[in-house]
């Protein structure tokens, strides 16, 4: 009997329904459905949504989207190792000329909400998937021995999973207001100590740094913890050790947690 955490991608919510204010909203499913699969291939596949819930809780995500578009493929280059007498020329180890992307994500944050407030705040996240590229590994897929849907399972997992991490680090690591804290915590760094010697709060002979450093934290804590508390969804807010914009804590844990987890895999009609 299939896992009750494993959903049929035919019966997962159709991204096609969605509005674009659902998605400024974030009143979106966990995961919804816009890749066009070969016949009979919705149906033979699942997607872990266990996983996914874990991913988007971890990560910060309010909900994913599942898009296609028509990319590049892998350009390879094929050397010649010998020529035969007949002029029949025998091939060598090809080498990868360029490496075309498998998904490309784009993160979606509230527009009823103020800009600052995303420092904590979730988003919602569109995958696109290069079909091309997935087509060309389908077929080597095949020529390996793998079934159908073993392939677009392996295909699909490895395209999910790539945007993900890519998602993540985007939302948690690379925020839109990360120059801004930079700026505020070098600055502290750099007065907090010369304030406080001139206050004769610290003597000249303790550790700058360590002390600028303190000092940032603190000024990032504060407003922090009061944008959480000021801000009426409460549920829409996420937490880090961390106190700055930039979370590699939940950055770490979310990359660990996809690279851990099985999203995609073929099962029976």
């Amino acid at each position: 009997m299939r896992d009750i955490a494993d959903v049929r991608v035919v019966d997962l919510p159709k991204a096609g329904d969605l509005l674009s204010r659902d998605v400024e909203t974030h009143d979106i499913p966990d995961l919804s459905w816009g890749v066009n699969l070969p016949e009979d291939m919705a149906d033979s596949l699942a997607i872990n949504m266990r996983a996914i819930r874990r991913i988007h809780r971890v990560g910060a995500f309010a909900g994913g989207i599942v898009m296609e578009y028509q990319g590049e493929r892998t350009e390879y280059s094929h050397s010649v190792v010998s020529v035969e007498p007949d002029g029949s020329a025998t091939a060598g180890k090809s080498v990868v000329l360029h490496k075309a992307d498998l998904a490309k994500p784009s993160i979606h944050y509230r527009s009823d909400v103020l800009t600052d407030k995303h420092t904590y705040g979730k988003a919602a996240v569109t995958h696109e998937l290069n079909k091309a590229e997935m087509a060309s590994l389908v077929s080597d897929g095949l020529k390996t021995g793998q079934t159908r849907p073993e392939a677009w399972a392996d295909v699909l997992n490895a395209s999910l999973k790539q945007s993900y991490v890519r998602a993540a680090r985007q939302h948690l690591f690379l925020p839109p207001n990360r120059l801004a804290d930079t700026i505020a915590i070098v600055g502290l760094i750099e007065t907090g100590p010369a304030v406080m010697m001139a206050s004769g709060i610290l003597q000249h002979d303790q550790n700058l740094f360590e002390v600028g450093a303190s000092l940032a934290a603190v000024s990032q804590i504060v407003p922090g913890v009061v944008a959480k508390i000021m801000n009426a969804d409460v549920a829409d807010r996420r937490w880090s050790l961390i106190p700055f914009s930039m979370q590699p804590d939940r950055f770490a844990l979310t990359a660990g947690i996809v690279a851990t987890s099985s999203l995609v895999k073929a099962i029976k009609p």
